[in-house]
């Protein structure tokens, strides 16, 4: 359980935080991702519904490849894979250094079996990233 200042988020925040928390272990030291602890504060409405996350802990170290960072991904009792050299992988956005917080996210799912022109089109239309 987190132990650190007070903090007035909600509750159901405060929980989901702790499971973040134990999905990046071994890999990140806790005590880097409670500095963002008192983020929580700051996230305000969320849409709420299948597929979507008030927020996610991003953490960020050398030793999250992209191969570890797809073990951590589970969906219907399968654990995810990847299949690319984390070398191999280009043509991405300026990813923020260090760990932060990502907020009112959608997890994906509605985008399942599209392909990926489709997707990136849907995406730019609604101006999502």
């Amino acid at each position: 359980m987190t132990t650190i200042t007070t903090n007035t988020a909600p509750s159901h925040l405060k929980q989901l935080f702790d499971v973040w928390l134990e999905l990046w272990k071994p890999d990140v030291p806790e005590d880097e991702l409670k500095r963002l602890f008192p983020l929580l504060e700051n996230i305000g409405k969320t849409t709420e519904g299948e597929g979507r996350l008030p927020f996610a802990v991003i953490a960020r170290t050398p030793a999250l490849t992209l191969a570890r960072r797809m073990e951590k991904v589970v969906l219907g009792g399968n654990t995810g894979r990847s299949y690319i050299s984390d070398n191999r992988v280009s043509h991405l956005d300026v990813i923020p250094e260090g760990h932060y917080l990502m907020w009112d996210i959608e997890d994906g799912r509605a985008m399942r079996n599209t392909k990926p022109s489709v997707a990136t089109e849907q995406l730019r239309q609604s101006k999502r990233l």
